[in-house]
């Protein structure tokens, strides 16, 4: 192996290349064969129905070496079963469901483009005009009179003053 090459093993990336530069390096995390296609976000998790998420084997026993080969089998007998029957619900319904989610949300968006935002739009225009007017009540109104009313109940003294000695505590109000 000279400096230049490198070898993938196992989805990793050795070899003797020190040269590398940074965006060759970058590129190679972010778009090599085995990060394209890996879920490095864990978005739509739900969604990964492999053999060995579904199904996996003890590897702590010595016999599970053995069963490799069968495991393999199963493997593909279950990877191609999954993959049959998705593209015979694809074939028979997806039709029928494309047209359904086509026209649900081209309703909806139709409705958020000529009618939710509009709307929205002259809410807003009407809350900000009687947000104006609410101010001016308030201030005019209902200010002076919750001023008073601290006014006039302000003389009211009260405490709560806790004395305690050893074990025994007393507790003295004034108002």
């Amino acid at each position: 192996m000279s400096d230049t090459d490198v070898e993938q093993v196992g989805g990793e990336v050795t070899g003797t290349n020190m040269e590398k530069s940074v965006d060759e390096s970058m590129k190679e995390l972010l778009l090599g064969p085995k990060r394209l296609h890996e879920n490095i976000y864990d978005i739509n998790r739900h969604v990964e129905l492999d053999f060995g998420e579904v199904f996996q084997a003890p590897t702590t026993t010595t016999t599970s070496r053995r069963f490799t080969p069968i495991l393999d089998a199963y493997k593909t007998l279950y990877t191609y079963t999954q993959d049959f029957i998705y593209i015979l619900w694809v074939v028979l319904l997806g039709w029928l469901l494309s047209i359904v989610w086509g026209i649900l949300f081209g309703t909806f968006n139709f409705l958020t483009v000529w009618l939710i935002q509009p709307t929205l739009k002259l809410v807003f225009v009407i809350i900000r005009n009687a947000a104006a007017l609410y101010t001016v009540v308030v201030r005019a109104v209902l200010d002076p009179i919750f001023e008073s009313i601290g006014h006039a109940l302000s003389f009211i003294r009260a405490g709560l003053f806790v004395r305690g000695q050893g074990s025994s505590m007393d507790v003295v109000k004034t108002v």
